[in-house]
């Protein structure tokens, strides 16, 4: 289901940051998904900055393939596109 608000994507990204500690928990350290963590918790706090999340695009984008590659996860991978269409379409 589409994002539709700011609190709804940052509400998704701090879920996505807790399901990725659960990720590192079982995988232990992995430098890319740790990256990944801090790219989602970066944009979490960038959302009430449109230009500066729209900046922040590319390096999302990275940081959720970089999740899909390692993280066994469809609500994950979901989750993730929602928040890349987000940025796209509502920021």
């Amino acid at each position: 289901m589409p994002i539709t608000s700011r609190s709804e994507f940052e509400a998704v990204l701090y879920k996505l940051c807790l399901r990725v500690d659960k990720a590192l928990t079982e995988l232990g350290q992995v430098p890319s998904i740790e990256d990944a963590k801090r790219t989602l918790q970066q944009v979490a706090q960038s959302s009430k900055d449109g230009p500066r999340l729209k900046s922040l695009r590319a390096q999302l984008e990275r940081a959720c393939d970089s999740l899909i590659a390692n993280v066994d996860d469809s609500k994950l991978r979901d989750d993730l596109w929602d928040c890349l269409d987000y940025v796209d379409y509502r920021a």
